[in-house]
């Protein structure tokens, strides 16, 4: 249905760019033309908008998954920043094995940005169009390889912007620790992430220190999206993973 409405503006300004794309003018001449039945067109407009609205209303008003509780975004830990987080690593882990056969085992964390979490999902029913609230933007899913020497940039990273979701390692004063509690093994690893953060949002130059980068073409929308569909009703998990 997207793809109608985009047509139906294009067509609208493909017939203005046309208009306006031919010679230079040496003189312009212009003349004061009053707008007239404005309402009517309008109403033509509405006429043709009107079935993909009803259509993608219906499509978002979609019973997806149940909230047992709140979800909301925190710093420098959340419910909602936990949730993402291991989901986007349990979809990172699978992709690795299936689609790239590379994975060191237990060396696969996860880092988002806490600015893309957008809304909460308010316990009760969740929509799709809940979903979308929370994650409007077609931020990609990618899976970085790092050296080891960049988890000391990465620590600090996250305590100065006063934390961000994380999943598969945990960040205290002094130490980097996995999540059973084991120090973090210093070599090369992968981290399942946005290609915002990959790009050096939020000011995420860690990245800079890249060893290699997979695209599995997939939006952190789309994936949340399955992980709901498929489990229905959402765990509640309030570890904290970032400490002082």
């Amino acid at each position: 249905m997207f793809k109608y409405i985009s047509i139906i503006s294009l067509l609208i300004m493909g017939a203005g760019f046309t208009a306006c794309s031919f010679g230079l003018h040496k003189t312009i001449s212009g003349n004061v033309i009053a707008v007239k039945d404005s309402e009517k067109s309008t109403n033509a407009i509405d006429s043709i908008v009107s079935p993909y609205k009803i259509e993608l209303d219906k499509e978002m008003n979609e019973i997806i998954g149940l909230a047992e509780v709140d979800f909301i975004p925190a710093r420098p830990n959340s419910n909602l920043g936990n949730l993402l987080a291991d989901v986007m690593l349990e979809r990172g882990k699978n992709t690795l094995i299936t689609t790239f056969n590379s994975i060191e085992k237990t060396n696969v964390v996860c880092i988002l940005n806490f600015g893309g979490m957008r809304s909460t999902l308010n316990k009760g029913n969740l929509s799709l169009g809940d979903v979308f609230k929370v994650l409007p933007f077609d931020n990609q899913l990618v899976l970085v390889k790092m050296k080891a020497s960049s988890m000391t940039q990465i620590q600090a990273w996250l305590k100065e912007s006063n934390g961000h979701p994380i999943a598969g390692f945990k960040v205290d004063s002094s130490a980097i620790l996995t999540t059973d509690d084991k120090s973090f093994p210093y070599e090369d690893f992968w981290i399942i992430t946005s290609d915002y953060l990959l790009n050096g949002g939020d000011k995420a130059a860690f990245f800079n220190q890249k060893i290699d980068v997979q695209y599995p073409k997939l939006l952190l929308r789309d994936v949340f999206i399955d992980y709901l569909k498929k489990e229905k009703v959402l765990k509640n998990n309030l570890e904290l993973r970032i400490t002082n």
